[in-house]
């Protein structure tokens, strides 16, 4: 189907060739008048929208997706929907209705035990706490995001938890602590670097 296409090109970073296949499959489930399976292609296509760097198109694309989704019993990628939603929001400096798409993302991910899920959820709550400033709700997210991470071997969130502690750090003014996951972030980077050579 153009939506498998779509998914195909998305992950050999043709993005322009999976958008295509990712709107033609929305087209035909509007015409079927299969509104779960639209938003579903409005959640892979607001993914799209957010690697090509649009992510107000983004952020539209997965409030309506948002909208079906929440009326259907059992909806499987709602917590995808609002984990991505948070994404292009902040990337759009909305921190605050980020924080709020990531709540309901780290919600849904407790309620359908999805660790990564949560442990993404986390990640971005502690980021944006950061941003605030509310240091003391900091290192709750980013402790609960690490050991998600290590337990499952989620090697780019770890290292990205890493390069977050490293940040936390070095706002609090301990040097040595932001220095020590620095380290950590950079040989995650390493190890990628060397598994990829």
């Amino acid at each position: 189907s153009k939506g498998n296409l779509s998914v195909l090109y998305k992950e050999i970073n043709k993005i322009e060739d999976a958008l295509k296949y990712g709107l033609d499959a929305q087209k035909l489930y509007e015409q079927l008048g299969k509104t779960v399976d639209v938003a579903r292609c409005k959640v892979n296509n607001g993914m799209l929208y957010g690697r090509k760097k649009e992510f107000a198109t983004a952020e539209k694309n997965y409030l309506e997706a948002i909208v079906v989704l929440e009326k259907t019993p059992n909806s499987s990628g709602l917590g995808a929907a609002y984990n991505n939603l948070g994404l292009a929001q902040r990337s759009q400096n909305k921190h605050a209705q980020a924080k709020e798409s990531f709540l309901k993302a780290l919600k849904i991910g407790k309620e359908k035990d999805s660790k990564m899920m949560i442990a993404t959820a986390c990640h971005e709550l502690g980021s944006i706490e950061l941003f605030y400033k509310n240091y003391n709700n900091v290192l709750p997210y980013l402790i609960q995001t690490d050991s998600i991470a290590s337990q499952l071997g989620y090697k780019e969130l770890q290292k990205d938890v890493y390069q977050t502690y490293s940040d936390y750090y070095e706002a609090v003014g301990n040097q040595t602590l932001a220095l020590n996951y620095f380290k950590k972030f950079v040989e995650q980077i390493s190890d990628d670097i060397i598994v990829l050579s």
